[in-house]
């Protein structure tokens, strides 16, 4: 069966391979690589947000498609899947358990870091060169993840700079008033059961079924279009699934305002963490040690700018503060952010990896 995210890359006549491999938990990874006709001494991965696929990096793009332009310049250019991908959903999805297992969907977002992980170590052993992360949304907060548990085991971090476009991990306005809708989607639903495998069971699928139904009022679609930050047309927009358990962990985030690890109760918290609350990720920031960049949307309602300055209060006493940089692209919803950039803004950008 064809990857959907490859099939769309198809109009574009661009050379590119898929990759496959394991990991360190079972969970099969794809990558998909496109290659540049003239290639530099760099390499970027890019990884989509919750619900999303690699092609929403260049899929309905009315602007700059980021991972495009940086092809055209030279940069090997990785888009990452995050593990049980509904849009992978002909493959069998564990080396060990099957897709009907309920035992495949216990993860929470804290084990997207493996798979980032395996990513990195798979560009890395292709070259030695600087290895760059763009993230969105939740592609963002997981790379962040990935490099403060790399401090906390004392692992070498294979990422170099850090590109983080609608940060999510930190809610303190707008998705609070979601708490209830999602609180009743997860118990809806068993414990490590599939969020989107079929559907019919996730409720991004019902936004996409119900506003390609015909009589649907354009209320309805503008509302959702405001919500997530669309500027062309959601039907089109290719969506991914997840676990339970991650949105669970994102329930977990919104109600305590905090970025930490899944919250499994005192008495297994204390097994894991040796504490009887989670880990709080903002604890290291102090000790990340690689150039940031963050990007925000003025129009954004997923991720406000007090949420990123939260975050930023959290380096304040990281001595490479110098190094961390933010910047508010005006007039882009969430997933504008990624979808429809100006000149200008891919120039800002640019400048920051190309230093």
């Amino acid at each position: 069966m064809g990857i959907p995210s490859v099939e769309y890359l198809k109009g574009y006549n661009i050379r590119h391979k898929i990759h496959s491999f394991y990991s360190k938990d079972g969970y099969l990874l794809f990558i998909i690589h496109l290659i540049p006709q003239t290639p530099i001494d760099k390499s970027l991965l890019f990884m989509h947000g919750l619900f999303g696929t690699p092609a929403n990096w260049y899929v309905e793009s009315t602007g700059i498609s980021m991972p495009f332009e940086f092809l055209e310049k030279g940069y090997d250019v990785y888009l990452g899947y995050t593990r049980c991908n509904f849009d992978l959903q002909d493959y069998r999805l564990h080396k060990t358990y099957k897709n009907t297992d309920e035992r495949i969907w216990d993860f929470s977002i804290d084990e997207y870091t493996l798979d980032i992980q395996e990513f990195c170590k798979f560009i890395k052993c292709r070259k030695k060169n600087p290895l760059y992360g763009f993230g969105h949304s939740t592609g963002a907060s997981t790379l962040l993840m990935y490099t403060i548990q790399c401090n906390i085991q004392n692992k070498t971090c294979l990422l170099d700079k850090l590109i983080l476009i609608g940060l999510a991990g930190i809610h303190q306005k707008y998705l609070q008033t979601s708490i209830p809708l999602i609180d009743s989607l997860v118990k809806s639903h068993k414990d490590l059961s599939a969020f989107p495998y079929t559907s019919d069971t996730s409720y991004m699928m019902t936004f996409k079924t119900l506003i390609s139904l015909p009589g649907v009022s354009e209320i309805t679609r503008s509302v959702i279009k405001i919500l997530f930050g669309f500027d062309g047309d959601i039907v089109n927009c290719p969506f991914g699934g997840t676990s339970v358990k991650v949105i669970k962990h994102y329930y977990q985030l919104l109600k305590s305002k905090k970025f930490q690890m899944y919250d499994y109760g005192k008495e297994k918290n204390l097994e894991i963490y040796k504490t009887e609350t989670p880990t709080q990720y903002t604890d290291y920031y102090s000790k990340i040690n690689i150039p940031i960049y963050l990007i925000t949307g003025s129009k954004d309602i997923l991720v406000d700018n007090k949420d990123i300055k939260k975050h930023l209060s959290f380096f304040k006493n990281n001595i490479n503060m110098k190094h961390i940089y933010w910047e508010n692209f005006i007039h882009k919803g969430h997933t504008e952010l990624i979808m429809n950039l100006s000149n200008r803004d891919f120039y800002n950008l640019f400048k920051f990896v190309k230093k």
